[in-house]
């Protein structure tokens, strides 16, 4: 699994920053047809990566022996950023994009499968922005200090990409039951800066008789008028992942008469797992000077490993409904809960094992940072209508699945609107944060005809919004940051069926 997990994001990761273009968390569109319909759509059956969300979606596509289908996703999503003490910046490294392929075979006339690859998750941006350290400081020229400033460098990627497995059953005309997976692999790199409690350093500095590295700092700090202050500022460079965390996957389809369907399916918690790694912490800022007053060739710099334990992603639960207007005309509406109130509740990253003397510094049981990740649970709500011109004309045969029939290039038309709430109640990094509320989408499919292959559009813009942090837990100088954020994202898919 470790081999096959790194051939896939060796393929995915050059394009992978970001992939959101998101509604509560999750992608919007796996396939360009519902990214035309900001999401909308798992009803219409019409696309391979919809059984990777509802498996039960097979077995009322057209009626194909075999299929491919593909898309590549490319996306811009500008942010700045706004301190509370009058800084502004502007991210870069927002644009990139993914692929998402796609097979779906019959076993039976009742029986399909499908696998397929895609990005699950993903986002990334750079800037580099001025904090206040902690300890060092400055003669203000009347006897006073002035906390020193520091410029950091801040970077944060994530990456999940899945392999989905899906088989589903054809109960009757009417019914149709569906179960697969989900085997994901996770990587998140990091730079940032990050509050080091000061209590978490016992170790003994040399030749002070005893006295712990908290006892030095806390009386250069009582000293200095601010005994107040409870931590370091450190610089970390993280780089962790996960090589699987594995989801089920189940769903149904029902269809009570031709042109009417309700799909509705279930997504597991993902089994629990660490995300390990490393990272570079950097000190050097804060107590750099310190530690050359205390000579000995003391480094404030030292590698530690990382880990996140007992990380799961969340459940979803989810409803979508088709009605068919009039011939060629059709609506859709889906609902979607994710449960990522359960799954980001506060992660803890204990970094251990330092390999010099800052890890000499740190007790045994390491240091303990609290990563603010806070969630609450999402609801979204996605609507989209299509329509069908150009003599086209769909029949649904003895066993319910529908066949196109068309003369010349017909081509079927997309709209849609979606809306999420905000799940972000802890901390934010900048290219991951899906607080963006509404999306408006639109698209069309050319369809190649009688053994030509079928191109799907859809283009996706989230309406631009600002949001404003509260405290941070992980870097207090982040604490109410405000964030102005939009996206735009376009999708072109291919598909064949023979």
């Amino acid at each position: 699994m470790k081999f096959i997990a790194f051939y896939l994001v060796l393929i995915a990761l050059p394009l992978a920053a970001p992939l959101s273009a998101q509604l509560g968390g999750e992608i919007t569109g796996d396939s360009a047809q519902r990214a035309g319909m900001a999401g909308a759509g798992m009803a219409g059956a019409a696309s391979v990566f919809d059984a990777a969300i509802n498996p039960a979606a097979l077995s009322f596509m057209d009626d194909r022996t075999m299929g491919f289908e593909g898309v590549g996703r490319l996306l811009w999503v500008p942010i700045s950023i706004d301190t509370v003490d009058g800084g502004s910046y502007e991210a870069s490294n927002t644009i990139g994009g993914g692929p998402w392929l796609g097979w779906a075979g019959r076993l039976r006339d009742d029986v399909r499968y499908s696998i397929s690859f895609m990005p699950t998750g993903g986002g990334q941006a750079d800037y580099s922005r001025m904090t206040t350290l902690n300890l060092a400081a400055d003669d203000d020229g009347s006897g006073g200090l002035i906390p020193r400033q520091h410029e950091v460098d801040m970077s944060s990627l994530l990456l999940q990409v899945s392999l989905s497995p899906s088989i589903s059953w054809r109960a009757s005309k009417h019914w149709s039951f569906g179960a697969g997976a989900s085997l994901r692999y996770t990587k998140i790199d990091l730079k940032s800066a990050a509050d080091v409690a000061i209590s978490s350093l016992t170790g003994e500095v040399p030749g002070l008789g005893g006295a712990t590295w908290a006892d030095l700092f806390n009386s250069i700090l009582a000293a200095g008028g601010r005994p107040e202050v409870d931590s370091l500022q450190a610089d970390i460079d993280a780089s962790i992942d996960a090589p699987l965390h594995a989801f089920l996957q189940v769903g149904t389809i029902w269809q009570p008469r031709e042109g009417m369907r309700l799909s509705m399916w279930y997504r597991s918690p993902s089994t629990s797992n660490d995300i390990e790694g490393d990272v570079l912490v950097d000190l050097s800022a804060d107590i750099g000077e310190i530690l050359d007053i205390l000579g000995g060739g003391l480094s404030s710099t030292d590698n530690f490993s990382l880990s996140i334990p007992a990380v799961n992603f969340p459940q979803q639960l989810g409803v979508a409904f088709m009605r068919e207007l009039k011939p060629g005309s059709r609506m859709f509406a889906d609902a979607v809960w994710t449960d990522w109130s359960n799954s980001f509740d506060g992660w803890k990253a204990v970094v251990t094992d330092g390999q010099g003397d800052l890890g000499a510094m740190t007790s045994s049981e390491g240091i303990i940072v609290d990563m603010d990740m806070r969630w609450e649970d999402t609801l979204r709500f996605s609507i989209g209508y299509e329509h069908d011109l150009f003599a086209t004309s769909r029949v649904v045969d003895a066993n319910g699945r529908t066949h196109l029939l068309s003369s010349g290039k017909p081509m079927t038309i997309r709209a849609g609107l979606g809306h999420s709430n905000n799940p972000i109640i802890g901390a934010a990094n900048a290219g991951l944060i899906p607080f963006n509320s509404v999306h408006l989408a639109a698209g069309c499919t050319w369809w190649g005809g009688q053994g030509g292959g079928d191109w799907h559009l859809g283009v996706v813009a989230a309406l631009p919004q600002g949001w404003t942090s509260g405290d941070n837990a992980m870097l207090s100088d982040a604490s109410g940051d405000h964030f102005n954020q939009s996206n735009l994202a376009i999708a072109v898919g291919w598909s064949a069926n023979w």
